[in-house]
C-alpha cells in the first residue's frame, strides 16, 4: 500500500477550537454541561490538534435542533464591535472630563470625552456614564464610582473588555448584559479597550451594562 492511499488527519485551526469552546458554552448556558465539565472540555478543545478530535467533544450536548458538528468559522462581530471601540479612543485630552457628579438630583453625561481617569459621585442622585457613543482619551479607562444612597449607571458597549473590582456596603456593585449584545467578554482579544469601573456603592449602586457597539438606542 501506499503513502498516498491513507488520508491524513486534517490539523484543527484555531478558529475551529474557538468555535467548539463557543458551542461547549452554550450547551452550559441550556444546562447541559456544569462548569466544571463546560472547562475541561474547553481546555481539552484549546489543545487539541487535530479537527476529529473536536466532534468528540460535542456529541452528548447537541441542542434540539440538528446542528453542525464541525466547528465554523468565527463571524465577524467580535472584529467589527472591537473596531468599533478602537474608534473611539485616542481623541484630544482637552475636552476630556474627569469627573461627574449627581447630588439631591441627576447627571447624564452623553456624547461627551471620557478622560483616562474619570471620578463619578452621586449623592442622593444618579449620574449616567453613557461610553456606548463617547470618545475614550485612552485605550485604558479607569472610572472611580462613589455612589451613596445613590445610583452610579455606567453602560460600555460590547467591543470593550470590562473589569469591575468596586465594593458594596449595604448597597450593590454590578455588571450586567443586555439581550441583544452578540459579543461576549470572553470572545474579545487581548488587545481590545478596556474599561475598569471601581470604587465604592454605600447604601446606593453602582452598574456597569454592557450594550451593543454603535451606541444605545
Amino acid at each position: 500500500m501506499s503513502m498516498t492511499d491513507e488520508t491524513p488527519r486534517r490539523r484543527a485551526t484555531d478558529a475551529e477550537r474557538q468555535r467548539t469552546s463557543d458551542l461547549l458554552a452554550e450547551a452550559m448556558g441550556r444546562g447541559q454541561l456544569t462548569i466544571a465539565e463546560f472547562e475541561e472540555r474547553s481546555a481539552a478543545a484549546f489543545n487539541a490538534r487535530f479537527a476529529d478530535e473536536l466532534g468528540g467533544l460535542l456529541d452528548d450536548v447537541a441542542p434540539d435542533e440538528p446542528v453542525a458538528r464541525a466547528p465554523r468559522e468565527e463571524p465577524d462581530r467580535v472584529r467589527d464591535a472591537v473596531a468599533l471601540a478602537r474608534g473611539q479612543v485616542g481623541h484630544s485630552m482637552q475636552n476630556a472630563s474627569g469627573f461627574s457628579m449627581g447630588i439631591l438630583g441627576g447627571t447624564e453625561m452623553k456624547r461627551w470625552t471620557c478622560g483616562e481617569d474619570h471620578l463619578s459621585l452621586a449623592i442622593l442622585g444618579g449620574t449616567e456614564l453613557d461610553l456606548s457613543d463617547a470618545r475614550l482619551e485612552s485605550h485604558e479607562t479607569t472610572i472611580t464610582a462613589i455612589a451613596i444612597c445613590g445610583g452610579v449607571d455606567v453602560y460600555v458597549p460590547e467591543g470593550v473588555r470590562v473589569v469591575c473590582d468596586g465594593a458594596g456596603v449595604l448597597g450593590g456593585f454590578e455588571v450586567t448584559t443586555d439581550r441583544r449584545v452578540q459579543v461576549h467578554q470572553w470572545e474579545l482579544p487581548d488587545d481590545a479597550p478596556v474599561v475598569r469601573v471601581t470604587g465604592l456603592a454605600l447604601m446606593g449602586g453602582v452598574e456597569v451594562k454592557i450594550v451593543p457597539a454603535g451606541g444605545r438606542p
